[in-house]
């Protein structure tokens, strides 16, 4: 099901910008949402066409109340009218203080660290991806959420621009990792992203990397595992996916489901990966949990995305973005930890993460 594709109209972006919410997929355009943010249980059904698009937006754990979010009202627009829109009220906002951010604790990595190297060394563990986060005590003004928003809509394709705001704070960015996709036809697409190194390392040196590989495949093998209860997947080749700081490994995964299935059924099956949780799966729910209870991540990692009145839906994974309260930012990122891996490489690649968002968003 689509919108047509309109220009935004400009009249509209203070109220935009007081609340609102976006998914996009295409370089051309993005769904927006805006008015009376409605947050549900469960997406709505027996509404309008265009009210029944719903935006997928639950905390890491989907156990939130409001995992579905409802929009007054919801459009299709060209990303062009909509940075136009955003680059019109930032031409006219105060200057406002760059955001200054406190780094991650690197001896609380390092334990993390340490405790998964334990675990994959007495065989229970294959792998698993701890976090951290940059932090910044400051106002969040609305010249930073403009900025943010630019950022993520200048992104170029395949990063997956997403946000929600409203006036108690937000999240915003741009992830290169699709959790799932229905089409019109109900073919379900997944994408295994994991092994990551900077820009200046040869692509083919990536492809080759046994540690990188073996980090990846064991993401491809999950996902393969988990589709293969919906019917016969289909697993592309290993490609290397270049973005404007980082390169990934990524492996195109699709499957023709021997009956429908929705989005919350594919985020319940799919989700935590190992390329943001632990391998194997169920191991690893009360390490996620003591993690969360030590900082709480919120919606980084979390399934985000938007489901269409006629089962259509797509969703990336809450990755490369930036969380904000009204006098708090919060920055993440993680890294795969498998029996291979080097404290001081992966520390390095938590922090190249990190950058290319600085970069993207503008903060």
């Amino acid at each position: 099901m689509k919108l047509p594709l309109t220009e935004f109209d400009q009249a509209l972006v203070t109220l935009f910008l007081r609340q609102g919410v976006l998914f996009g997929l295409s370089k051309e355009g993005v769904f927006i949402g805006w008015g009376e943010l409605r947050a549900l249980r469960e997406p709505p059904s027996g509404t309008p066409l265009e009210q029944g698009i719903s935006f997928f937006c639950p905390d890491f754990f989907v156990e939130q109340a409001g995992t579905w979010v409802l929009p007054k009202e919801v459009a299709f627009v060209t990303r062009a009218s909509l940075i136009e829109a955003l680059e019109s009220v930032s031409e006219l906002s105060p200057a406002v203080d760059s955001v200054a951010w406190k780094a991650p604790d690197f001896h609380s990595f390092r334990r993390r660290f340490l405790q998964v190297q334990r675990e994959i060394k007495s065989g229970r563990w294959q792998k698993a991806v701890p976090i951290c986060f940059e932090q910044a005590t400051q106002p969040v003004m609305p010249a930073h959420i403009v900025q943010m928003l630019l950022g993520i809509l200048r992104a170029d394709a395949p990063l997956m621009p997403y946000a929600l705001w409203d006036p108690t704070g937000g999240i915003a960015g741009a992830s290169p990792e699709l959790l799932c996709m229905i089409d019109s036809e109900g073919v379900v697409r997944s994408t295994a992203l994991a092994g990551t190194v900077s820009v200046s390392v040869d692509a083919q040196q990536l492809l080759a990397d046994p540690k990188e590989r073996h980090e990846h495949q064991l993401v491809v093998d999950y996902l393969k595992e988990r589709l293969s209860t919906l019917g016969v997947p289909e697993v592309d080749e290993a490609k290397v996916l270049r973005l404007p700081h980082l390169q990934h490994l990524i492996t195109e995964i699709s499957v023709r489901p021997t009956k429908p299935v929705t989005l919350l059924d594919l985020t319940r099956l799919l989700h935590p990966s190992p390329a943001l949780g632990v391998s194997p799966r169920h191991l690893g729910w009360d390490w996620l949990r003591d993690l969360d209870r030590e900082f709480s991540r919120g919606r980084f990692g979390a399934p985000f995305g938007i489901q269409f009145p006629d089962g259509s839906a797509a969703c990336c994974v809450a990755i490369r973005n930036v969380q904000w309260g009204p006098d708090r930012f919060i920055l993440g990122s993680g890294c795969g930890i498998v029996a291979a891996s080097d404290i001081d490489r992966e520390w390095e690649e938590l922090a190249l993460k990190r950058e290319s968002v600085h970069r993207l968003l503008g903060v």
